[in-house]
């Protein structure tokens, strides 16, 4: 069952599509975060991201988050944070807010380790209506160092 999920899990990734800014446009986006590790099983997490496009020349996004992360045991996770984000729509930014809860499972495969996080958001604008959204986000780690 693991090898089916593993796999399963790499064909989603190589399938997924990405969007940019513009088509073949250049971007840099910045990602900071700081964590605090409250005890071995609790942290907290803080992490700013700004985004330039338009070939790097244009600010566009910018989102400030904050969460709490609690292990439950070796292969379960749960959190909960609160993201605040700005983006740029027509020259103004419009501000959107995004509590979420998570759920994460850690396990290992073949020597590589790997992660899988449900995320569950709600999404409160003012110039639109709200919105809930499922993001999941799968990460592998090789058993070897560079």
């Amino acid at each position: 069952m693991k090898k089916i999920a593993f796999v399963l899990g790499i064909a989603l990734f190589l399938s997924a599509n990405a969007y940019a800014y513009d088509d073949g446009d250049f971007q840099i986006w910045n990602t900071d975060v700081e964590e605090f590790q409250i005890n071995k099983d609790l942290k907290l997490a803080f992490e700013q991201e700004f985004r330039w496009g338009d070939n790097a020349r244009e600010f566009f996004y910018q989102h400030y988050d904050t969460g709490i992360f609690y292990n439950l045991n070796s292969h379960w996770a749960v959190g909960a944070g609160y993201r605040h984000v700005l983006n740029k729509n027509n020259g103004k930014f419009l501000v959107e807010n995004e509590p979420y809860a998570t759920l994460t499972y850690f396990g290992k495969f073949a020597g590589f380790s790997y992660d899988d996080r449900s995320r569950l958001e709600y999404n409160h604008f003012d110039y639109k209506d709200d919105t809930w959204r499922y993001r999941n986000k799968f990460t592998v780690k090789a058993p070897w160092n560079p």
